[in-house]
């Protein structure tokens, strides 16, 4: 009589590929200190590739300046508000923003009016109902205009006041590689760099931002202490005024 064992099945043992609770939640813990340690890398290279396309923003800007200048007597552009001189139609006139973009002097030089869009843009604290200076003004970058204030010498007349007239290339021949001529819409001194949305680089809880100067050159400028003292922050006209904006200083 034949005797019956019974079946005993495949043999138990550990898959090599199988992972214990333990060892996934090593795994998982290492993965996400790697993710730590490499966003910060990532986030700053998108940064600095955002800064790139803004200064080359700002080169374009300066270039179209100069060919206005070329055109109309060696005079920069009369304008009545301070960010008009070139860009899109924006959704406030809290600074020219509503300014038909072919009524921006300066759109005739430049193909795209989005050359004046910064894509770090995080608007104006001054005017904080719009998430960007973009959607506010159709630019994110301000000239100075109208009069000299943070001692820089304006570079757009005031077409409401022709006392107040542009900037020429004779007067920028006095110092062009510190003369501002246009940069991110926060960088004046009232837009303190402790407020988020003044801070568009995140540059160590300092002052920095692209900038446009009447060289050509755009950099990423640190601005010192100075620019944030509130006693530049007023309007002088008259040269002999302590703030009148002089090319032996920082800027002008």
């Amino acid at each position: 009589m034949k005797s019956h064992r019974p079946s005993q099945g495949r043999p138990k043992f550990r898959s090599l590929f199988a992972f214990s609770l333990i060892e996934l939640l090593v795994v998982i813990a290492i993965i996400g200190i790697l993710a730590a340690m490499l966003l910060p890398a990532l986030q700053r290279s998108k940064e600095n590739a955002r800064r790139v396309q803004c200064l080359s923003n700002l080169r374009q800007i300066g270039v179209a300046f100069l060919l206005f200048a070329d055109e109309n007597d060696e005079t920069f552009p009369w304008t009545n508000n301070w960010d008009n001189y070139g860009g899109a139609a924006g959704q406030s006139d809290t600074y020219g923003g509503l300014t038909k973009p072919e009524q921006r002097p300066l759109n005739r030089y430049l193909g795209n009016p989005r050359v004046f869009r910064c894509p770090s843009d995080r608007g104006d604290s001054l005017v904080p109902e719009f998430r960007t200076a973009w959607e506010m003004s159709g630019t994110s970058y301000r000239t100075q205009w109208g009069g000299h204030s943070f001692r820089i010498h304006r570079v757009t007349g005031d077409l409401g006041d022709r006392s107040k007239k542009p900037l020429t290339l004779a007067t920028l021949s006095r110092g062009p590689s510190n003369k501002i001529l246009a940069g991110e819409v926060p960088f004046h001194g009232n837009r303190l760099s402790s407020d988020q949305q003044s801070v568009w680089h995140n540059y160590k809880g300092g002052r920095g931002y692209t900038m446009l100067f009447g060289d050509g050159h755009s950099e990423f400028y640190r601005f010192p202490k100075e620019m944030e003292d509130p006693a530049i922050a007023n309007f002088f006209e008259n040269p002999k005024d302590k703030f009148y904006p002089k090319p032996s200083f920082l800027w002008w």
